[in-house]
């Protein structure tokens, strides 16, 4: 379990969406890091992507690395 503090405002806000939505407040938040997690993950995959084509290596090779190197952070 995490807790997290928050501003008032952003407090405010997010009641406002559980109430409009139907959700909980935790599952917003929840729903909102799953989302954040996976944008970093496309957003460092792909940085590591152009850093070895930007290195020389061709598209399907760096593409082919890329993926190894994912499922070697996803295993640790």
């Amino acid at each position: 379990m995490i807790g997290v503090r928050l501003d008032e405002d952003t407090e405010r806000q997010l009641d406002a969406a559980a109430k409009r939505l139907g959700r909980t407040r935790s599952e917003i938040v929840r729903d909102a890091l799953r989302r954040y997690l996976e944008a970093d993950a496309s957003f460092l995959a792909e940085a590591r992507r152009q850093s070895l084509l930007a290195s020389g290596a061709d598209d399907a090779e760096a593409a082919a690395l890329s993926l190894s190197l994912a499922d070697a952070d996803e295993a640790s």
